[in-house]
């Protein structure tokens, strides 16, 4: 009876824990993002439950020897986890290569070091919110180069995240990720348009001020809100940190102003050929506002489960050395 009880409980809970499992990364499985419907957690609760049920046929047998030798299972990979994230912790998202320039648009761009520009991420006291606009969208472009569809190899400059910096990242973006937090977006140094737009809408947020990201019909900037006029109205500029230009009108004007966007990035020194590019891309067609707060929230959860899960991993046998210590003790008394 011992042993029946023994074969028939562990396969119900690895069949239970497994089904768990894949319910809640079953997008990813298939090759999408991230995510997790409600058939998702009716399926994950289920096996959650057929998992308990294993373990309660175990249990009358084994109840101290089988939660001994699961606690054995699980702090092998806790223990590689938090050796792989303490590691993280000393090895920097950007690859020093990266100082050799970058060629784009005409422009070879030399990235600034993180930590020549992290101080620079702060609204100075007396700072305006035009001056801060200006400021933080050169900051930005400074910081960064632009490299992201052209590389094929998304492990050489970290498009895709180390997994020593989080493993979970790691495991569901297999290719480029962009950032939601800007110290770790400069850090890498590698960017795009959204990425940049990322970093600064993430500042500008950061201190205090109102601002949004907006897809062009290829292109990503930020549209941020810098004050009022004299009759009281809003005032948003147009902020691009891909390219480092700022347009000191909101979207509701450039995008009827091709003339206005086209002379702005040649006065920012740009070819006449992306000049124009770049008006046809303001045009109302297939403008919208992003909303990536899902998204950004995600990245704070993952880089708090990648402590939380191996922690969680490693304490059950902690625990059990502990108490076995602790009776040793006691028999010796």
């Amino acid at each position: 009876m011992t042993n029946k009880n023994l074969l028939l409980g562990i396969p119900i809970s690895l069949a239970g824990l497994l089904t768990s499992i894949a319910s809640v990364f079953a997008d990813v499985l298939r090759g999408g993002k991230f995510s997790v419907g409600p058939a998702q957690y009716a399926v994950a609760l289920a096996g959650f439950l057929v998992f308990l049920l294993g373990l309660g046929i175990v249990k009358r047998t084994y109840p101290r020897q089988f939660l001994y030798g699961l606690s054995i299972i699980i702090f092998v990979p806790g223990i590689i986890l938090l050796f792989l994230n303490i590691y993280g912790q000393f090895v920097s998202l950007r690859n020093p290569a990266i100082y050799n320039g970058f060629l784009y648009e005409g422009r070879l761009r030399f990235p600034k070091t993180p930590e020549d520009v992290y101080p620079l991420l702060k609204q100075k006291t007396g700072e305006t919110p035009q001056d801060f606009a200006y400021r933080l969208t050169q900051v930005t472009y400074d910081a960064t180069v632009h490299y992201w569809d052209q590389s094929e190899n998304y492990t050489e400059y970290h498009h895709r995240v180390p997994i020593y910096e989080n493993f979970l990242l790691w495991w569901i973006y297999p290719k480029n990720y962009e950032f939601c937090n800007p110290y770790k977006a400069i850090e890498r140094g590698v960017s795009v348009c959204s990425q940049a737009s990322k970093i600064i809408i993430h500042v500008w947020k950061q201190n205090g001020l109102k601002g949004k990201e907006v897809t062009l019909d290829g292109h990503v900037i930020v549209e941020a809100f810098v004050g009022r006029d004299s009759q009281n109205n809003r005032v948003d500029w147009v902020l691009d940190g891909d390219l480092g230009v700022v347009f000191e009108q909101g979207m509701a004007f450039l995008q009827d102003h091709p003339d206005v966007v086209k002379s702005g990035y040649l006065q920012a020194g740009y070819p006449e050929s992306l000049a124009e590019k770049m008006a046809g891309f303001y045009g109302p067609s297939g403008n919208y506002v992003i909303t990536s707060a899902g998204y950004c929230e995600e990245e704070v959860l993952f880089y708090q489960l990648k402590w939380v899960l191996p922690l969680g991993s490693i304490w059950p046998l902690l625990l059990f050395t502990l108490l076995k210590i602790r009776g040793k003790r006691l028999q010796g008394q």
